[in-house]
């Protein structure tokens, strides 16, 4: 890998004299596109998770151990929740509202995958193919609909690419200082999520075969991944440490219920990420399949130990493959499958394993393949875009998963709270119903502006979900007002035939604003 990499650098710009100042040019522009790309939606309102990890896990706590320790909901990605309340701290709770300013960890950790993409594996894929790794990364469909949300899945990708690179180091030399960063990396990603341990597997996984079959010697393979393994039992170990709230949080999350749902929004995804350079990966499965599976049958090693760098992004590439499925196939019936984000940490090896394996087509240079990526990524992302804008927040339509994300981008969900405050100066206090999506969002943003509580303590926003008969009853008794804020009468009727519990009710509507309408509830 490395000879044909040092081959095709001649047109690369070096780092000495003006070719240094044209490296960093060119980097800077990859950066800039990231930014481009997710700035309308860093610039956009909370998302649901976003604005339930920032309320319940990152303001309503007095410490980081209080972080540490409450598990109580999979929504906690625990050490991206440790940063942000560092983060939140700095920046005092009067700024919550610039969506922008909160959310910069995330980018920063975003712009960190494109360096590490650069400077991590331009020795091992050479400058142009790490060029257009860092590339496609910056305009990925996939990597832009999380780079800038208030959750750890940003940091997890940082993570994921930096232990690709670490793993390449440690097969070239195995070094103290590069066993403890590998241990480290590896400890730290399940920190943030313990889905992430996937990551740890992989990598550890694909080092193990890379040096059992170059050195012929099983036990070498296993001394190499040590660190990757006893960094992720560690790191994933401490959940154990949780005891009941780890498994009931564990029962509670929630997931997509098909199999080949859930299968073909990963892969297709990842497909779609990778673009033209998808074209590599029959060739990594035919590598791996050589490496594994030797023409000659013998004990010796299949592969000369300085081969281990040429022969690991074929192994990573098909470890990857085979942990995901394992997780997919390996499904407890009683749990639903694992929603397609989790998986987002696996796009910097899948980015760097395609990329090892340089397009050989006569007449596509290198700049053509900028051209051909670019252009592609553009056109896919514009699609999502169109998407989302059509799905709008009407439910029917899905719009969840690893290339489109319900309200990115949008300042509706402010504009709600707003209607909630303007109807409150204008006809008094009372409960406001709202679809369930909104309900974290809305209630934070209200909560901005010293509206989260009526003067009984009722919450002012309320979830369907949240009002059984016993809280219809508590509200009879305070002789509370009920509302209901939605875009169609439709829709009112439902939330109203959800919250009645047979009560004989009617609607009535009040106010307009917008595509919004209020209702109030008229019980008989």
């Amino acid at each position: 890998m490395q000879e044909k990499s040092e081959k095709n650098d001649t047109t690369v710009p070096s780092n000495e004299g003006k070719g240094f100042s044209s490296e960093k040019l060119y980097l800077a522009c990859i950066v800039g596109l990231l930014l481009i790309r997710i700035f309308p939606f860093a610039n956009g309102n909370y998302l649901f998770d976003e604005a339930f990890n920032l309320d319940i896990y990152i303001l309503a706590k007095d410490s980081i151990w209080g972080i540490m320790r409450d598990y109580s909901m999979a929504n906690n990605h625990i050490l991206s929740s440790i940063l942000y309340w560092f983060w939140v701290s700095l920046m005092g709770d009067q700024n919550l509202i610039y969506e922008l300013l909160v959310r910069v960890p995330s980018i920063l950790w975003s712009i960190g995958t494109i360096l590490v993409a650069y400077y991590g594996w331009r020795a091992f894929l050479g400058r142009k193919q790490a060029f257009l790794a860092a590339l496609l990364m910056a305009i990925s469909p996939v990597f832009s609909g999380f780079a800038w949300q208030l959750r750890g899945y940003s940091l997890t990708v940082f993570l994921s690419a930096w232990l690709v690179a670490l793993s390449l180091r440690h097969l070239q030399r195995q070094t103290v200082s590069g066993r403890i960063l590998l241990f480290a990396c590896s400890l730290l990603l399940p920190l943030v999520m313990p889905s992430a341990f996937m990551m740890p597997a992989a990598v550890g996984l694909a080092i193990f075969v890379t040096r059992w079959r170059c050195t012929g010697k099983f036990m070498d393979g296993v001394l190499s991944m040590l660190p990757v393994f006893c960094g992720v039992v560690l790191g994933g170990g401490y959940y154990l440490t949780l005891g009941p709230q780890f498994v009931n949080a564990a029962r509670a999350a929630g997931g997509w219920d098909s199999f080949w749902a859930t299968f073909f929004n990963i892969f297709g995804s990842f497909l779609l990420h990778c673009g033209i350079f998808s074209l590599a990966i029959p060739e990594l499965f035919r590598n791996a399949w050589q490496t594994l599976v030797p023409r000659k049958k013998t004990n010796e090693a299949s592969h000369a130990p300085d081969d281990a760098l040429a022969v690991y992004p074929s192994l990573l590439f098909v470890s990857v493959v085979l942990t995901i499925m394992a997780l997919l196939l390996g499904r407890n019936p009683i749990y639903k499958y694992p929603f397609p984000r989790v998986f987002l940490l696996m796009l910097p090896p899948i980015t760097f394993a395609v990329l090892s394996v340089p397009l050989t087509w006569k007449r596509f240079s290198f700049r053509g393949q900028v051209a051909v990526a670019f252009l592609l990524a553009v056109a896919i992302n514009a699609c999502c875009d169109y998407y989302v804008r059509r799905a709008g927040s009407n439910q029917n339509i899905p719009c969840q998963n690893l290339l489109v994300q319900r309200w990115r981008g949008s300042s509706e969900l402010f504009d709600v709270s707003s209607f909630v405050l303007k109807e409150c100066k204008e006809t008094g206090e009372a409960i406001t119903l709202l679809d369930s999506a909104l309900v974290p969002s809305v209630s934070f943003y209200c909560r901005c502006y010293n509206y989260a509580a009526l003067a009984s303590t009722f919450p002012a926003i309320m979830a369907p979900d949240w009002f059984d008969q016993t809280m219809l009853n508590a509200v009879f008794q305070k002789h509370e007002k009920l509302k209901i804020l939605a875009q169609t009468e439709q829709e009112a009727q439902n939330i109203l035939q959800r919250i009645s519990h047979e009560h004989p009710a009617s609607l009535s509507p009040r106010m307009q604003y917008g595509h919004w309408t209020y209702y109030e509830i008229n019980f008989h």
